[in-house]
């Protein structure tokens, strides 16, 4: 037998009006198209019409339910709520999580980046079969401008948002002699970044180094960017082909973690 909570009796709530509004939330998420009125929501959950009435009353005055011509829908308060729980997922351990889903003889270095201003700060990095000596070293501050994971997260703002990343300067900060120095030259590679869909760093952070990095979208409003990086010596056409393939995998794998979807260059 059910009681004014919706369950049975041998599952009494020990705070049986939390009960009730996580039903009504469950019942319209179920129904996301429909709204429904107390009478209905009653029935359906086997709740009376005055609880369901006081609870829906009380989750519209939050925010979690907007009513309708005397119906009740979700409210654009979950939204909030849904954001903040995705802010919340630890980026490293997906990052880490879906590093194990490729294969484990890749032979590659990958890594995992964010942007801080006009540098990236690297936040994780999964080794490959072959040591390389980075100066991206895992937490450490890089021009983004140099990178690859850097290029590609620059490559998704808006000419405003770059301006006030980098400043008036039109003469850009570099680490080697390959390292983009202008803004002219940076506007034309992002474009070309834009257009292939991922980012290169030819030598440019660090001699003999070469580097392909894809941005992740994330939903939670944080600018994140995966690469594979290989000494230039292995680099060739085909195995550049390979690679691309791998981090959109990677980044497709770690966009579901996430809770977003899409791939972004």
């Amino acid at each position: 037998m059910e009681n004014e909570t919706g369950q049975g009796d041998g599952d009494r709530s020990l705070a049986p009006a939390v009960t009730r509004a996580v039903a009504v939330l469950d019942m319209l998420a179920a129904n996301r198209e429909e709204s429904f009125g107390p009478s209905e929501l009653g029935r359906r959950l086997g709740i009376a019409k005055s609880s369901v009435s006081n609870v829906c009353h009380a989750l519209a005055q939050g925010g979690l339910l907007r009513q309708v011509d005397g119906e009740y829908c979700l409210g654009q308060r979950l939204v909030e709520y849904g954001e903040a729980y995705l802010a919340g997922v630890d980026l490293v351990q997906q990052f880490h999580a879906a590093c194990l889903e490729l294969a484990e003889d890749e032979e590659e270095t990958l890594q995992l980046a964010v942007l801080d201003g006009s540098d990236v700060v690297y936040l994780a990095r999964r080794g490959g079969g072959h040591p390389i000596r980075l100066v991206s070293e895992v937490g450490r501050h890089l021009p983004a401008t140099c990178t690859a994971v850097g290029k590609a997260m620059l490559a998704t703002l808006s000419e405003r948002e770059l301006a006030e990343r980098l400043g008036a300067d039109q003469e850009l900060r570099g680490l080697t002699a390959n390292s983009v120095r202008t803004r002219a030259e940076l506007d034309r590679q992002l474009s070309e970044i834009r257009a292939r869909g991922y980012a290169v760093d030819d030598e440019e952070a660090g001699e003999g180094i070469f580097c392909l990095a894809s941005t992740v979208p994330t939903r939670s409003g944080t600018t994140a960017a995966v690469s594979v990086t290989l000494l230039k010596a292995r680099h060739s056409r085909e195995r550049e082909q390979r690679l691309v393939e791998l981090l959109r995998k990677l980044v497709g794998d770690l966009a579901g973690r996430l809770g977003s979807t899409g791939v972004r260059g």
